[in-house]
């Protein structure tokens, strides 16, 4: 064994060159109690970090799932400025038409949007909206694992009859897993 403090070999617990204690449990430092100079040292028994005793790294499954809800988020918001900013669009092109050419408008209600629960498929949650809308987005992730089945998340977004009101749906594998709404009365 070697001094940690001037190189020479060690022959039991002192240091015969600097008077150095020898200490077997890593990541320990221990300083003489006697010092021939006047140099500072750092208090005794002082622990010196080990990197072995540091945070764990993520998994590869957490970090998977932690980027797989950081996408969901994100969809969900995407969804709700696209709904708002669309809104303002029907709006304009809404006022030009005349009275003649009056489409049959579909909306979604808090009623109707309280009744729809996660773990609903798709076609339940049509059936109580009564209607259906284009897609906002589909994401498939592989996670690699053989006999693992990918994930699949789609959104969409169904306007309120108030100007900016809007519901979102996330469904993965076919289920609904997020829900969320603005301004549904």
């Amino acid at each position: 064994m070697y001094c940690k403090n001037c190189g020479k070999e060690v022959d039991g617990k002192f240091c015969s060159n600097c008077g150095m204690p020898v200490n077997d449990e890593p990541g320990t430092v221990l300083y003489p109690a006697d010092r021939m100079d006047d140099t500072p040292m750092p208090s005794r028994s002082k622990r010196v970090p080990n990197i072995k005793e540091g945070k764990k790294a993520p998994s590869g499954c957490a970090r998977t799932i932690g980027v797989v809800l950081l996408v969901i988020g994100i969809l969900v918001l995407a969804v709700g400025v696209m709904a708002i900013l669309g809104d303002s669009d029907e709006t304009a092109s809404n006022s030009q038409s005349t009275v003649s050419e009056k489409k049959t408008e579909k909306y979604i209600t808090l009623k109707k949007y309280n009744k729809i629960k996660s773990g609903m498929t798709y076609k339940e949650v049509v059936d109580i909206i009564g209607f259906t809308v284009k897609k906002d987005s589909e994401n498939t992730i592989n996670f690699g694992i053989e006999g693992e089945k990918d994930l699949v998340t789609e959104s969409y977004t169904y306007r309120g009859k108030n100007f900016g009101s809007y519901a979102t749906f996330v469904f993965q594998n076919g289920k609904l897993t997020i829900k969320s709404q603005s301004g549904l009365k």
